[in-house]
């Protein structure tokens, strides 16, 4: 997800009417002919989804109403959760990177056994995968 995508999604949930948001059942807000869902907070109306059409898949238009209130409800923690494991993971490639230049570093200046550096050349190998992953390269 982009920064882009994110302060997008931030500035529709300050303009947003305050939540928790609620799914309402049928009828339940006096809705127009009974048979309508309204999405509301605190009995503050913010829409109303109308089940013309919907006897087939009522279960699908239910859902719908239900996971657009979950939804909203969720995303200023899920936002924070991912702005916080963008940070970490910024920050785990920069401390990964700087192991893997030790371990490089270490690994040229061995003047022991060959076979006992292999430990060194594997968990180099490791950091380089990792990194890999962490800027999305594999």
């Amino acid at each position: 997800m982009t920064d882009d995508i994110i302060a997008r999604l931030r500035s529709l949930l300050e303009k947003a009417p305050a939540r928790p948001w609620e799914a309402c059942d049928k009828g339940d807000y006096g809705d127009f002919d009974g048979e309508s869902r309204v999405l509301s907070n605190n009995d503050q109306r913010i829409a109303v989804f109308h089940h013309g059409g919907c006897e087939e898949n009522q279960a699908e238009c239910d859902a719908a109403i239900e996971l657009t209130a979950e939804i909203v409800n969720a995303l200023p923690a899920l936002l924070l959760e991912l702005e916080t494991s963008r940070k970490l993971l910024k920050e785990a490639e920069e401390v990964v990177g700087d192991a893997r230049g030790a371990l490089h570093q270490h690994y040229v200046d061995w003047d022991g056994e060959p076979e006992d550096a292999v430990p060194l050349q594997l968990a180099r190998s490791r950091c380089d995968a990792f990194l890999q992953k962490l800027k999305g390269e594999v």
